[in-house]
């Protein structure tokens, strides 16, 4: 999709404009500060948020569709029970952001910042994601068919989570913690083994 051809749109009017009239938001590029706005159950669909300030905004139970967020700032915000669908986070600091029992449907994440993020409950399908999660709760997370090759994992809680085929090899989980029945058929490096077996009170002899 060619999301550079899209015409320019007021971010902050457009949205208020929307949550007052319960009207979806379509085929648009937005730039600026959305300011605090509660968007809770709206459609975004075909849209490119570029340089947008968005800390603040409450995305609960919206479906968003073919969206692009590059070189924004979504720090806290909400996205619980939210639905992404082919959505893309390019370079976007989304620390401390709300993503509880959100599905996640061929999203992309490059070069993104999700650290303290909340994803409890989630679902990861088909994804590719190059990102920093660290410090994030992905508890009961359900991952299916995704990649996470480069992503940083350091602390993050993936207790009862739902990784089983994961391919954990060509990424960073230093600290992060694991049910140990949550590992079956998960792929790790011999070096990253030897380090979850010392995580895990296993004796290497």
């Amino acid at each position: 999709m060619q999301y550079e051809n899209l015409p320019l749109r007021p971010l902050s009017d457009t949205l208020a404009e929307a949550i007052v009239q319960s009207i979806d938001i379509t085929g648009a590029r937005f730039r600026g500060d959305a300011g605090l706005q509660d968007l809770y159950g709206l459609g975004i669909e075909r849209c490119c948020f570029s340089g947008c300030r968005l800390t603040g905004c409450d995305f609960t139970r919206t479906t968003l569709v073919d969206v692009r967020f590059e070189h924004c700032d979504l720090s806290g915000v909400r996205f619980d029970d939210a639905g992404l669908h082919r959505v893309q986070f390019l370079d976007c600091r989304i620390t401390g952001a709300h993503f509880n029992s959100t599905l996640w449907d061929e999203v992309q994440a490059q070069s993104s910042v999700f650290d303290y993020a909340n994803l409890i409950r989630s679902e990861w399908r088909q994804c590719r994601l190059q990102s920093s999660f660290r410090d994030t709760a992905l508890s009961e997370l359900t991952v299916r068919k995704s990649c996470v090759d480069g992503c940083d994992f350091t602390r993050a809680d993936f207790t009862h989570a739902h990784i089983s085929g994961l391919d954990l090899s060509q990424a960073v989980i230093e600290g992060t913690l694991f049910a140990l029945d949550g590992l079956k058929d998960v792929k790790v490096s011999r070096d990253q083994a030897g380090a979850l077996a010392r995580l895990l009170g296993l004796v290497i002899v």
